[in-house]
């Protein structure tokens, strides 16, 4: 097995690579929570019932 680091402090890949992919998954789900809560808040403002009644491109255009 390989080490990794000085010789004072080694801890193999295998147990590296292990905490790198956790904190990996710890940082993409902190991410796709915030990007969902954007899309989320972005819903509720276009959904919302003053949006369309001020925003001219909701209106309909004659054909």
């Amino acid at each position: 097995m390989q080490r990794l680091g000085p010789a004072d402090s080694r801890v193999p890949v295998k147990n590296l690579a292990q905490v790198v992919s956790f904190v990996g998954v710890l940082i993409d789900a902190a991410m796709n929570s915030a990007v969902l809560g954007r899309a989320a808040a972005d819903a509720q403002r276009y959904a919302g019932p003053g949006f369309c009644a001020t925003n001219t491109s909701c209106r309909r255009r004659p054909h």
